[in-house]
């Protein structure tokens, strides 16, 4: 009998997470890499190589969940992607979203990159807002750590209060606020 592993020959190597160890970046990479956060993160691509190029773009990918369901199902697939990607080509730049600075980061850290950040985000409109009411402590404890950062997702059980707390935050910063809500 013989036994065939998706993982090679020892699948006992394989992470945890089933995740593939990724292989390093080859060629050769900049010393700095110019990076402007505005609506997504802009990484200027003209001295990256395309490896490292294809592993900022992977950072904003993940695998679409109505692919699996339906797949499991034995539905058809057609139409739905495998892996829903997020990233931006543009012909000077790369755009990521926002929430993928961290592992941009990382990444580059990794490489020894250094960044050249610029700032270019839309500041809003200061309004005059105020908050009345009171936090109980779990949205305290929540709102001080969302105040700590630029932006960020409060993701917490029915009945918490996480409109009460959004509100909260908008009167602390005192600017206009789009506020997004799943339609269901």
């Amino acid at each position: 009998m013989i036994t065939v592993s998706i993982y090679g020959e020892d699948p006992w190597t394989v992470p945890p997470s089933g995740k593939k160890i990724e292989r390093p970046i080859t060629g050769p990479l900049p010393k700095a890499v110019s990076i402007v956060t505005s609506n997504l993160i802009y990484i200027e691509k003209d001295k990256l190589p395309p490896a490292l190029i294809n592993r900022l773009t992977r950072l904003a990918a993940f695998q679409n969940p109505e692919f699996y369901k339906a797949q499991a199902m034995r539905l058809p697939t057609f139409g739905k992607p495998r892996v829903i990607g997020c990233a931006e080509d543009y012909p000077k730049y790369i755009g990521l979203p926002r929430g993928c600075l961290d592992d941009i980061e990382e990444l580059l850290k990794g490489l020894k990159v250094k960044l050249k950040m610029r700032d270019e985000r839309y500041q809003g409109v200061t309004i005059d807002a105020v908050f009345n009411g009171e936090l109980n402590p779990f949205q305290q404890a929540a709102v001080k750590a969302l105040l700590a950062h630029d932006n960020g997702i409060l993701s917490a059980t029915t009945a918490f209060g996480k409109a009460v707390a959004a509100t909260w935050i908008i009167a602390a910063r005192k600017v206009n606020t789009l506020v997004l809500v799943h339609r269901k």
